[in-house]
């Protein structure tokens, strides 16, 4: 779909007592970083969404910034209802992908996915779903430049409208075509993905952290799959006790291994508590 790209956003800075750096940008009304990329000249990439700008209630939100913190640029991606962007990555050859949620597009809650480039002009945008509630939460690059984008749907796979699946979709990085679309999950419980990690370089697998209701032993349990690049799955496992646990990021350990963290409420000191995973 078309999207409305707007400039945005105001800038002031403050020192911290301690020495650290804080930089705070908005306007008058909620704005909200929900993630941030490295950019090869070791500046930030950094994705939201805002409603002191832009085209409508509120819209996704892309800064450039400095290695030093100072914004280069920021821009505003949606039309006239509810656009929020969840997840970016700086893209090989400069630029860089985002993946969110868009109620703007086709009359329904659609995943959706936003291609810039270096100066945040739209290079192209695709929404994907089916008439009910689908989001997209993360992506990552493939080896050959197109896209995995990660998220979760109520349209596809068992147990859906009631229940929602873990979403996953190869698109094409020149135009963000469907080359192949996975759901996993149970049926009658929920599951989702929330972060991805490309690894074994030279194949290209992906690693894919989330929670799962269907699988496991308790309510939710942190649930870990690798797919290759064609989305086959190599394996999956849930860990995890008789409450919630839910694996919300994912980070290579350096050892050929990877860390998991996010939350557990059945190894808790009360209601929930950060956790750690090292596999």
């Amino acid at each position: 779909p078309d999207s409305a790209v707007n400039d945005v956003a105001e800038d002031t800075s403050a020192a911290d007592p301690g020495g650290w750096r804080q930089r705070t940008w908005g306007g008058k009304y909620n704005d909200e970083a929900k993630s941030l990329a490295l950019a090869a000249d070791g500046g930030l990439w950094i994705a939201g969404y805002t409603e002191s700008a832009g085209a409508g209630d509120w819209d996704g939100l892309l800064m450039r910034t400095t290695p030093c913190g100072e914004v280069t640029w920021a821009r505003t991606y949606g039309a006239k209802k509810k656009d929020v962007l969840h997840g970016v990555i700086a893209t090989t050859g400069g630029g860089a992908a985002a993946v969110g949620v868009s109620y703007s597009f086709k009359g329904f809650v659609e995943a959706w996915l936003v291609r810039v480039n270096d100066g945040g002009g739209l290079v192209w945008a695709a929404s994907y779903g089916g008439d009910g509630f689908d989001q997209a939460s993360a992506l990552t690059e493939t080896n050959d430049g197109d896209f995995v984008v990660l998220g979760e749907t109520y349209n596809f796979g068992p147990g859906t409208p009631d229940a929602h699946n873990m979403m996953l979709l190869r698109v094409s990085g020149k135009d963000g075509k469907i080359m192949w679309e996975q759901t996993l999950g149970g049926g009658t419980d929920g599951d989702a993905g929330f972060a991805l990690l490309r690894t074994d370089a030279g194949a290209g697998n992906i690693l894919v952290a989330g929670a799962t209701e269907s699988y496991g032993q308790g309510r939710d349990d942190v649930w870990i799959t690798k797919l290759d690049p064609d989305g086959k799955i190599l394996w999956s496992r849930a860990i995890g006790g008789v409450e919630d646990d839910e694996a919300r990021t994912i980070a290579p350990n350096g050892q050929g291994g990877f860390f998991l963290t996010g939350f557990t409420r059945t190894y808790s000191h009360g209601k929930a508590d950060i956790f750690l995973l090292n596999v």
